[in-house]
């Protein structure tokens, strides 16, 4: 899915100049932008008496680098792109959402200087579902 991801996000952030042709050049305007997500371990949606507002995914730091960031790095150093969005779920015990951890891995260690953005009510359970913070404003 890393090499997927890497043809999808250069294919549709590929910048067209003023005429319509690809290119790099003076006058060259990205045309779309990519958000990947759900960043990270982000695997079920309704299961039981859990939802991906409650999911806790436990996930070794083998299996979360092997398997679960794998795509999403190749995505970004790779394809270059511009968004990432976090997912509903906690990883691990904390909400991937506002994780200065997941952040650090993305900026730091890979060099991204796009946007991070949450998904729907993802902030929102950081305080209401997760009870991680006490307040709305803790959470973002």
């Amino acid at each position: 899915s890393g090499s997927f991801g890497v043809a999808y996000t250069t294919g549709l952030q590929s910048e067209r100049s003023g005429n319509g042709h690809e290119g790099s050049g003076k006058g060259s305007v990205r045309q779309a932008t990519v958000t990947l997500k759900h960043w990270v371990a982000y695997s079920v949606e309704n299961y039981g008496n859990v939802t991906r507002h409650t999911f806790n995914a436990k996930v070794s730091a083998y299996d979360l680098a092997s398997s679960y960031m794998r795509p999403f790095e190749m995505a970004i150093v790779e394809g270059g792109a511009a968004g990432v969005m976090c997912s509903y779920n906690l990883l691990n015990g904390k909400p991937t959402c506002g994780n200065p951890d997941l952040t650090s891995i993305l900026r730091d260690e890979w060099g991204f200087n796009g946007y991070i953005t949450s998904d729907t009510d993802a902030c929102e359970d950081i305080y209401k579902t997760h009870k991680y913070e006490k307040t709305p404003e803790l959470a973002v």
